[in-house]
């Protein structure tokens, strides 16, 4: 599932706002929902409230209130739909309504589902009696297969800086994982134990799943490090691919991931101790004295890749405030097609103050907000051309000539 377009028709400074997120006529993928979505603006253009209304949406779409109109076009199984929300109440159209050209204005006209637009349009209304499989795919819940992601430039307290050895967990938070996997779930350096107990319950169930392995019939009668070989190469061990995340970063600084002396938790309350080395003396060094960015980007890496690991989603989406924030520019180049790689090619929405960034995304994904006169928000499609440089960017996209 994918945005395809959003239509805002009076919420905070978003009055009858418009938002096309599908390929244009020239693009080869033309009238498709767009996988990537680069949001760029002036500081109070209106990107960060964009995004937190379209996660509200994606929480609850079927259960979503609205009073103003709040329509959204989603591209679900290779077909498109109308989610309409007005006073409170929830419509699901086909886009065949789009034969009518009337039915939005009388919409905005009305300000209801009044019973002469019910009569009219009914035909393209879709109950769940005539498609309940389409009603079940839009039940975003936890303990499913959809995940929305939130990296919020915004945060109370990076507690990474209080790191004086590794993050401590809970025995209740690895074990709640067990029980209720969430739906969404907020990455920032301010949730850095809800990733260690992510980190504890994937080697915990990984473990259990080996033993389950090992114990069969089959295995028992080969050799223990064959048996492991084999279900490795389906499932993988945790902190190795870890490590192999991390190494190109950690490698720039002279450090790795020692895993090979890492105490590892047999049981979901147990702890995990996993620390950094120096590669030249094996010397110890806290995650605390790494530099700013340089741990927030591991963390956050590290964190995505574990919400994904050893699952196959059916829909995700990533909502990415200022991914440039404290980090040096050589490490900006494959930054966002490394988080489309992890957050296996889900829908993603990357909002952005960096033109290194804003290259990262083909010219017809880059949309720019702007406040107009009356301080309401207004968008426009990039006019930078494919592979537009950085100068180029930043005169036609920021709006600054060098």
């Amino acid at each position: 599932m994918k945005i395809a377009q959003v239509y805002i028709q009076n919420f905070a400074n978003f009055t009858g706002f418009q938002m096309d997120l599908t390929y244009p006529e020239e693009h080869p993928r033309a009238g498709q929902a767009m996988d990537r979505v680069c949001l760029i603006g002036e500081n109070g253009a209106g990107k960060s409230r964009l995004m937190q209304i379209l996660i509200d949406y994606l929480r609850s779409i079927i259960r979503f209130r609205s009073k103003a109109l709040f329509i959204v076009k989603l591209e679900v199984g290779g077909r498109f739909i109308y989610s309409v929300h007005l006073m409170n109440n929830t419509l699901f159209f086909s886009d065949e309504i789009d034969q009518e050209p009337e039915w939005l204005l009388e919409l905005i006209r009305d300000q209801a589902f009044t019973l002469a637009f019910n009569t009219k349009y009914e035909k393209y209304c879709i109950g769940f009696e005539e498609d309940p499989e389409l009603f079940d795919s839009l039940w975003f819940d936890n303990n499913t297969d959809n995940v929305i992601l939130h990296y919020p430039a915004d945060y109370y307290k990076d507690r990474t800086t209080l790191l004086s050895d590794v993050p401590m967990t809970k025995g209740h938070e690895a074990e709640s994982l067990k029980h209720t996997f969430p739906l969404f779930n907020l990455i920032s350096p301010e949730k850095i134990t809800e990733f260690w107990a992510l980190l504890i319950y994937l080697i915990v169930k990984r473990e259990r799943a080996f033993r389950e392995y090992a114990d069969n019939k089959e295995q028992r009668i080969k050799p223990t490090a064959i048996v492991e070989a084999n279900f490795s190469k389906t499932y993988p061990e945790v902190l190795t691919t870890l490590k192999a995340l991390w190494e190109p970063l950690l490698d720039k600084v002279g450090l790795t991931l020692d895993i090979e002396n890492a105490e590892t938790p047999r049981h979901i309350k147990d702890r995990l101790k996993l620390y950094l080395i120096r590669k030249s003396n094996g010397e110890r060094v806290g995650y605390n004295l790494l530099g700013t960015g340089l741990r927030r980007h591991l963390f956050s890496l590290a964190h995505t890749w574990g919400l994904f690991f050893q699952r196959e989603l059916r829909n995700s989406f990533t909502f990415f405030e200022e991914p440039e924030e404290s980090l040096h520019p050589k490490l900006l180049k494959g930054l966002v097609p490394q988080y489309s790689e992890l957050t296996q090619a889900g829908q993603m929405f990357v909002s952005t103050h960096h033109p290194l960034i804003a290259a990262e995304f083909e010219s017809a994904e880059r949309l720019i907000l702007e406040r107009n006169e009356k301080g309401e928000v207004a968008i426009r499609r990039s006019e930078a051309g494919e592979g537009a440089g950085v100068e180029a960017l930043l005169k036609s996209d920021f709006g600054l000539s060098l």
